[in-house]
């Protein structure tokens, strides 16, 4: 449990805003998220050789240092999260140096895997959808576990907001 207050400023119109009296209380004990379904999933990739889907969607946000994209999706614990900085439309991004690709196969400090090399390929973004594909090979973040995960045939059809 506790309180907070800060000052926000807006990066663009340089607004700003004061925010006070802010509470909060968090449990640190995991919370079993369900898992997708066919029905639900708009996000799917192979991830060492297994299919799995996901459900998310994705935003561009304007920022000092240009467009930024972000895709979040979930599947229960799991996470697949692909984002570019300098988004210009479609196109194909480098997630090693244009972006990051992370995968995330549950919420324990050695489940997270972030791409050192791979690929987004966005092949439209326009009437509040994003379609593309993307695959990537991601070490553990934890550099001491010499774990990886390779995920392939990556594809996407999101909601977009700009």
């Amino acid at each position: 449990k506790g309180t907070f207050e800060f000052k926000g400023e807006n990066m663009i119109t340089s607004a700003q805003k004061n925010i006070t009296e802010g509470q909060f209380s968090i449990s640190l004990v995991p919370i079993k998220l369900p898992e997708t379904n066919n029905s639900t999933n708009n996000l799917s990739a192979r991830v060492d050789g297994t299919v799995i889907g996901f459900t998310g969607e994705a935003i561009s946000v304007a920022s000092p240092i240009g467009n930024t994209l972000s895709i979040i999706t979930v599947n229960g614990e799991k996470r697949m999260i692909l984002g570019v900085i300098g988004y210009k439309g479609a196109g194909t991004y480098d997630l090693a140096s244009e972006g990051t690709g992370a995968y995330m196969k549950d919420q324990t400090p050695t489940g997270s895997f972030s791409a050192e090399s791979g690929t987004l390929t966005i092949s439209s973004d326009s009437g509040g959808r994003i379609k593309g594909t993307f695959s990537f090979k991601a070490p553990n973040e934890d550099y001491q576990i010499k774990t990886s995960v390779t995920v392939t045939e990556g594809t996407f059809d999101l909601p977009y907001k700009k």
